[in-house]
């Protein structure tokens, strides 16, 4: 028995496979994204003691509000943002 183009048993498996990719990935984003956190915040708690290390521009620089801007600015933000951090570590 093979499995024919269209079949039920064929589509079946083809949304489970996205459906594990996409909890694969979700689940790998947001463990970057708390890894990140804890940097910021161990990064703030360092500075509020005393000891004011050299903080990342991006981290520096977030005087605009981003509910308050449109999404093609904060889109334009977030690649110049990764622009600036590829230039400076090169």
């Amino acid at each position: 028995m093979g499995i024919y183009e269209g079949s039920p048993k064929r589509m079946a498996m083809a949304w489970g496979a996205m459906i594990v990719a996409m909890f694969t990935g979700y689940a790998y984003v947001k463990s970057m994204n708390r890894t990140k956190k804890k940097e910021y915040i161990t990064m703030q708690a360092q500075a509020a003691d005393g000891d004011v290390p050299q903080l990342p521009k991006h981290v520096v620089s977030t005087n605009t509000n981003s509910r308050q801007s449109s999404p093609i600015q904060q889109l334009y933000t977030s690649l110049k943002r990764q622009w600036e951090k590829k230039v400076n570590s090169a």
